[in-house]
């Protein structure tokens, strides 16, 4: 009964191009109470707590202009991606109330091999990929599929390495400089209450560690999986993170900071660094 009370209203809708659906709604008057919206304040400080790798302007640009023209080599597809828990649905959950669930790519297979532009041509005009580590992605256009997944590792053995690596950078190194930030940095102690010193110097110690472990890895090979994966980009985020609790290579870890220097010198991730020092 519903659907028929709504009929009307719904066919003047779906005649509507997706730009003039996106124009008319952007005149409409907020529904939130007391004239505050909070998608806005929530996507606010995502982009906010995401301007290293995320910029609003550039996002705005391509959406309008897939929404505007559709898929094709000189308008890809936006793509949304971040950790589980990083708010990305407060910027799909719009989109999907405005264009419907079927609009939006959820997660594409893991065996795809074309660019995800591509993948838009039925009547898709949006991906969304939840659950993934972080990754290489450039700032600007689309990384398509065979790209991201390359990350992972090609052969059934190359991608048993990189998650080899992966997991022990999670786990050996991230994991313990994140827990001698929560427990040691002022600026972490509304996260962690009580904060325990004892803690913090322990993990200290288990990071520092593994970066002398890891400088023996390195030697004699670029990267820690042969080629450059999604474990160096964790290890790497991870030393730089360390900073904040005085965790780094030491003078001697020669093999790390070649390391270190080789994954700063990549063209996505100078991107993102250069970023965060504007920011800053």
């Amino acid at each position: 009964a519903k659907e028929w009370k709504n009929a009307k209203a719904t066919a003047a809708k779906e005649s509507m191009t997706d730009w003039q659906l996106i124009q008319q709604l952007a005149k409409e008057t907020c529904k939130c109470p007391r004239g505050l919206c909070q998608w806005w304040e929530a996507a606010d400080d995502f982009f906010v707590r995401n301007n290293g790798t995320m910029h609003r302007g550039e996002l705005a640009g391509s959406l309008a202009k897939i929404i505007y023209n559709g898929p094709g080599k000189t308008a890809r597809v936006p793509l949304i991606v971040g950790a589980t828990n990083s708010a990305k649905s407060t910027v799909l959950k719009p989109v999907v109330d405005v264009f419907g669930f079927n609009c939006v790519v959820h997660r594409p297979g893991e065996r795809a091999s074309m660019a995800l532009a591509n993948v838009a041509k039925r009547s898709k005009r949006f991906i969304f990929w939840d659950e993934y580590r972080p990754v290489e992605f450039a700032a600007r256009g689309t990384v398509p599929v065979g790209s991201f997944l390359s990350l992972f590792g090609g052969t059934p053995l190359e991608q048993a390495r990189v998650e080899m690596w992966q997991r022990l950078m999670e786990l050996e190194l991230l994991m313990p400089i994140a827990m001698a930030f929560r427990h040691g940095h002022p600026a972490a102690k509304a996260l962690e209450q009580p904060q325990i010193a004892e803690h913090a110097a322990v993990q200290k110690q288990r990071a520092e560690k593994r970066i002398g472990v890891l400088d023996k890895e390195l030697a004699g090979r670029d990267y820690l999986a042969g080629d450059f994966s999604i474990a160096d980009i964790t290890a790497f985020l991870a030393i730089r993170f360390g900073r904040l609790s005085k965790i780094a290579p030491e003078p001697g870890h020669a093999a790390v900071q070649a390391w270190m220097e080789r994954v700063a010198a990549r063209p996505a991730i100078a991107t993102a660094l250069q970023r965060i020092k504007d920011a800053s």
